[in-house]
């Protein structure tokens, strides 16, 4: 797992969101995750045994801090309006790989 050798423990965790879940589902987790006083930061996948999964990074937020909400869009769609851009890349999606960008609420 190289590609998380940059995380700080202390403030940035893993979670995992199996790659069976639709787009709109995993964006769900996401933003229950982040109900939780933390903020996306990027997703990998990484095998756990046999299976792949999205490794999804979150940063720790000060408690009672919610980050505006997010939406995961295919990559070929439009940014939606009144939003930043924050993270483009490849998730499990539908068991299949899917290019996706993750746009915040501004």
């Amino acid at each position: 797992m190289n590609e998380f050798k940059n995380i700080v423990f202390t403030s940035e965790y893993l979670v995992c969101i199996a790659g069976q879940y639709d787009l709109e589902q995993i964006n769900v987790q996401i933003l229950g995750e982040e109900a939780s006083f933390s903020r996306f930061l990027r997703s990998k996948i990484s095998h756990i045994g046999r299976n792949s999964t999205n490794f999804v990074v979150f940063r720790e937020l000060p408690t009672g801090t919610i980050p505006k909400d997010i939406i995961l869009l295919k990559t070929a769609e439009d940014q939606p309006r009144d939003t930043v851009h924050i993270w483009t890349g490849v998730i499990l999606v539908s068991n299949t790989t899917e290019a996706v960008s993750v746009y915040r609420a501004v």
